[in-house]
């Protein structure tokens, strides 16, 4: 028999109830004997550095919590050589790096426990600041700047708790037009020069965001070392309003304010002197956190982790 995996615990993950769905579970991983060593950091600093020491020790880590508890265990483990071997059990509000492997409730990720099956998944790099001050954190899911960070600072954690995923990302991305304005941003993509003002930036690595309530990039592929890139440009506050409809059906590729290309690369710097706003910050998102401000560089990681996950055979709809 395997030894069993080492579970990190984000507690405040789904605005608090983690903790509590994760005891609900404790019987049922004992009875399958997955139950192994569990920590529980306090904090995202604390999260990246027990993921780190338990991939010394432990042959597969398992993050337990949402998109932003996956990305910081992820984070940790890269910081030492070779591919991660990291597994999902998904208790936070929006869990698409977990419905992407098929993994669509705890009781699936139990299943997965149990099977074993991994595949290589690419992974997304975002790096931000200059000096001393760069931040280097990595996720599977969906990287993005302007407006596609700016929903999830008005994403408050009583829409989560109350609404759930997908409704209170829509509540938020709402509430976020309301001042939003339209950064000049200066991108790089794979060398291309691009300098234009841009509503929202989304660099994908999963077809879905927002608790799977939004099809952001409804045609990429977590596996073929590359990412989708969507780049709106030419939209007032009310014209991104109206295409909500489509984010959610996956139909804005085909307006002509949505370029949709695929990148390995992208470097993202505010157009000095030219931000409508007054030259504020251009923050920057990473699965669903907020993860400081542009200048950034965003990069995939071909097979950068082996993830467990269940069969096609056994994906289920939601």
């Amino acid at each position: 028999m395997n030894p069993a995996p080492t579970y990190v615990l984000n507690r405040d993950s789904a605005t608090g109830r983690a903790l509590r769905r994760w005891q609900a579970l404790e019987s049922e991983l004992r009875r399958r004997d997955l139950l192994g060593p569990v920590l529980r950091p306090a904090s995202r600093t604390e999260t990246i550095s027990l993921a780190a020491q338990a991939r010394l020790t432990s042959p597969l880590v398992v993050a337990v919590g949402g998109d932003g508890t996956v990305a910081d265990v992820l984070t940790g483990l890269s910081l030492h050589p070779g591919t991660p071997r990291l597994a999902i059990l998904p208790l936070g509000t929006g869990n698409d790096a977990a419905r992407m492997l098929g993994i669509r409730s705890p009781r699936h990720a139990l299943d997965a426990l149990e099977q074993g099956l991994s595949r290589p998944l690419d992974a997304i790099q975002l790096t931000t600041g200059v000096g001393s001050q760069r931040d280097t954190r990595l996720g599977l899911v969906v990287a993005g700047a302007a407006f596609a960070a700016e929903l999830l600072r008005h994403t408050s954690p009583a829409a989560k708790r109350w609404l759930g995923g997908p409704l209170a990302y829509a509540l938020g991305f709402f509430r976020a037009l309301r001042h939003f304005h339209s950064p000049h941003l200066r991108m790089s993509l794979d060398g291309q020069l691009i300098v234009q003002p841009t509503p929202a930036l989304v660099c994908a690595n999963a077809t879905t965001a927002g608790g799977g309530g939004m099809r952001v990039a409804p045609c990429a592929r977590p596996d073929d070392g590359l990412l989708d890139v969507l780049i709106l440009s030419g939209l007032s506050r009310w014209q991104l309003a109206a295409q909500f409809v489509r984010l959610v059906r996956g139909t804005h590729l085909n307006h002509p304010a949505v370029r949709h290309v695929h990148a390995r690369e992208i470097v993202i710097e505010p157009e000095v002197g030219t931000q409508s706003d007054g030259g504020s910050a251009v923050p920057m998102q990473l699965d669903g956190d907020l993860a400081g401000a542009a200048p950034a560089q965003i990069r995939v990681l071909p097979h950068h982790v082996s993830v467990i996950a269940l069969p096609p055979s056994r994906e289920v709809r939601s």
